[in-house]
């Protein structure tokens, strides 16, 4: 994990969004799962998967990032090819003793990196 500043930090999500990542989000078994699955630690495929880590009072924020990758997209092949290259987020829940995606954010490409400029500043806010 990273330890940045806000500044350095927002430059990063903002690279990272524009460029084929996406924001890993919720429940953090389902964030372990597709690390170990998509991104397996200890193998080069792990550099694909980022944590960002943001100190907050008390404590800290995590920020999750992870590449669009080959094996991403064969996980995900309930998406349609737009919505995979405009995906820039994916939720995950826990329920019933399972992990799903509860939620997928897609940006248009016109609105993409105005849109990006709004969700940096909201993950930044540190409550």
């Amino acid at each position: 994990m990273m330890p940045l500043d806000l500044k350095e930090t927002a430059a990063i999500l903002r690279e990272k969004l524009l460029n084929g990542w996406f924001l890993v989000t919720g429940n953090q078994k389902g964030i372990q799962k597709l690390e170990n699955h998509i991104y397996t630690p200890n193998t080069d495929k792990n550099a694909d998967f980022i944590a960002i880590m943001l100190p907050t009072f008390p404590g800290i924020k995590i920020l999750y990032f992870g590449k669009k990758t080959k094996d991403l997209r064969e996980h995900l092949k309930q998406l349609s090819d737009y919505e995979y290259d405009t995906l820039i987020g994916l939720e995950f829940h826990f329920a019933k003793g399972e992990n799903f995606i509860s939620e997928c954010l897609f940006l248009k490409p016109e609105y993409r990196e105005a849109r990006i400029d709004g969700i940096v500043k909201k993950m930044l806010e540190c409550e």
